[in-house]
């Protein structure tokens, strides 16, 4: 038969199951909705992150408290994914290229790096998964670009994208500090300001822009774990 489409995911080694607490259990959700014919068959390649995580993770440079400055690797990690991790995975599985069968995705940074990787390479990916995504990273302690400004500055048009968060606006978003939303409200801001602005330059909601929001959610593996079954029928739909 032919080959299968592929979801690359970010922080891979939170991804399957395991005796440990902090899984998506990820492989058990996609055999689920495998077998129960609600996502077209596909494969995961969960790519683990190293020691140098929130700046693999980022765009820019962002300024952390007791951190400093950090972050801007994210090119060197695209181009990581698509010409070292892709190839590898196709050497040995049997996969389907193109960007409509290719796809990224990931939590927190690994959500901002996958809506950055599938703007810088929309040749490749052909839909993006940003779970509770940092989307307010460059303006933490700088004024850098966000994700924001960089889809408003150039769209990558016909990629498709699943945006969520949880936590809750806190009694009125426009009063909140980047720093304290990212905290205390799981990006639910940022994450509905990104879907608005995504709106305003061409995506569909439902179509090519699917949007959730777990009110309370925490930002943690269980969260994610519970709205990724519903992400995945939403960017692998039965045909």
């Amino acid at each position: 038969g032919e080959g299968l489409p592929v979801l690359v995911m970010q922080d891979g080694q939170n991804l399957f199951a395991s005796k440990g607490a902090g899984s998506w259990n990820v492989d058990v959700a996609v055999d689920s909705a495998i077998t129960l014919a609600e996502v077209r068959p596909f494969l995961v390649v969960a790519v683990p992150h190293g020691p140098d995580r929130f700046a693999e993770y980022t765009h820019t440079t962002d300024s952390l408290p007791g951190v400093g400055a950090v972050g801007g690797l994210a090119d060197a990690y695209a181009a990581y994914v698509v010409d070292d991790v892709l190839p590898a995975v196709r050497r040995q599985l049997r996969t389907r290229e193109g960007a409509a069968s290719t796809a990224i995705g990931g939590s927190s940074l690994g959500g901002l790096v996958s809506l950055y990787v599938a703007r810088a390479r929309p040749d490749v990916f052909g839909a993006a998964l940003s779970f509770s995504g940092t989307m307010s990273w460059g303006t933490l302690g700088r004024t850098n670009p966000t994700i924001e400004a960089l889809y408003r500055a150039r769209a990558p048009r016909g990629l498709a994208i699943y945006l969520d968060s949880g936590g809750s606006d806190g009694g009125g978003c426009a009063t909140l500090t980047p720093l304290v939303s990212e905290q205390r409200f799981d990006q639910y801001c940022e994450s509905r300001a990104m879907r608005d602005a995504l709106v305003t330059l061409g995506w569909t909601l439902g179509s090519d822009l699917h949007y959730a929001w777990e009110r309370d959610a925490l930002h943690d593996e269980a969260a994610w774990a519970r709205r990724f079954p519903s992400a995945i029928r939403a960017v692998f739909p039965r045909r």
